[in-house]
Order: structure tokens, then sequence, then C-alpha cells
């Protein structure tokens, strides 16, 4: 996805975790450490042009396609085009949630609303966001707010049944995008099956 060993890098090289670009998995309660390309390394030739986290190998390191990571750009650069290349699978994909955090939907390979999406079948409904499950997006600096899907507003009928963000309908508005990581808060451990996009 990145770059083979030796060929050429999407990412900015470097020999530290400070000089080059970086990447991050999220383990289910905090980030893994820094994994970058190591193109630079004097002391220690065996690990020059090669993936490195904590300063072992990590060329064979596996990116699941529900995965996100989180690319840290070194500072000065301008954005970079990942790729990523592969068959699209018309089996229906199935992303197994944790109790708690999980960032996933990274490979997803179309856009859709959230409204379009099977997320509401997934995810837990409720009245507010501490009694739902709730997805957030990254806005670049910080994570959007909390979006979960509404299935009790007597108070305000117009929002019941409804995705909403900060009380706003969003069903329109919040797109899970090809590329793009997603931050799923579940109360409880569940499957999200999603449709192949060949079947849209």
């Amino acid at each position: 996805m990145f770059g083979e060993p030796g060929g050429a890098i999407a990412l900015l090289g470097g020999s530290d975790t400070a000089s080059a670009d970086s990447i991050q998995y999220w383990t289910g309660s905090s980030w893994s450490s820094p994994v970058y390309y190591n193109n630079n390394n004097p002391f220690d030739p065996s690990k020059q042009d090669h993936w490195l986290k904590d300063e072992a190998l990590a060329d064979d390191d596996v990116i699941d396609r529900d995965e996100c990571i989180l690319v840290k750009r070194s500072a000065g650069q301008g954005a970079a085009s990942i790729q990523v290349l592969g068959e699209v699978s018309g089996n229906k994909q199935a992303i197994v949630l944790s109790e708690g955090f999980n960032l996933v939907g990274g490979m997803s390979a179309i856009t859709e609303t959230i409204a379009e999406s099977t997320l509401g079948s997934a995810l837990t409904p409720g009245s507010d966001t501490a009694s739902s499950d709730t997805i957030q997006s990254w806005e670049g600096s910080s994570w959007s707010g909390p979006t979960y899907f509404n299935n009790n507003n007597p108070f305000d009928p117009g929002k019941q049944d409804h995705w909403l963000q900060n009380d706003i309908v969003v069903d329109g508005t919040f797109m899970l995008e090809a590329g793009q990581g997603y931050l799923i808060n579940a109360l409880t451990a569940k499957t999200w099956v999603r449709n192949s996009p060949l079947e849209q």
C-alpha cells in the first residue's frame, strides 16, 4: 500500500520518526508505536530502506481491509496521494466492532451517505449520544461531533428516526467516503455487515 522496500515510497522517509512521515494503528484503547520508512541508517544498514516500528522491521505488517490508520505528515510537507490497489470483492463485508472505540472503514471502495449505508442496522440507536453507538469523522485537526441514530425523540418528532450530529439531521450530509476512516464508539460488541460495492 505504501510502497515496497527499496521501491517508490508515497510517504516521506527519514532516519527516525521525528524526520519521517509515520503511520499508527488504533489498538482498541491507544495508538500503536509509529511505523516509518527508514532511508538513512548508516549505523545499521540492515534496517535501511525498510519500514520500522520500535526499531524492528515492519515490512510485513498487515493492514486489514476493515482497518483505518492515522498518517502523520512531517512539518512542511504537502499532501500525499496514497493508492490502494486490489480487487473489489462481490461478497458482503463484515466488520467486527469491539465494545468501546473502533477505528474502521479505510478500504471502502465507494462513497455513500450515512442514510444509504447499512450502518443503521448495525449500531445501537437511542435518544442521545450517551444511550447510542456513535460515529465520528476526522476533520483534519480534530474529530467531528458524535453522530447517532435517534429512535426516541418525543419532544421533536421531526428528528426521530434520523441520524443526528449536534442535534442536526445529517442523513444526507454525513458521508462515508471511500478511503476515509471513522471512529465508532460501540456500547457493546457487534458486527457491521456491508454490501459489496458491486451490489450498489
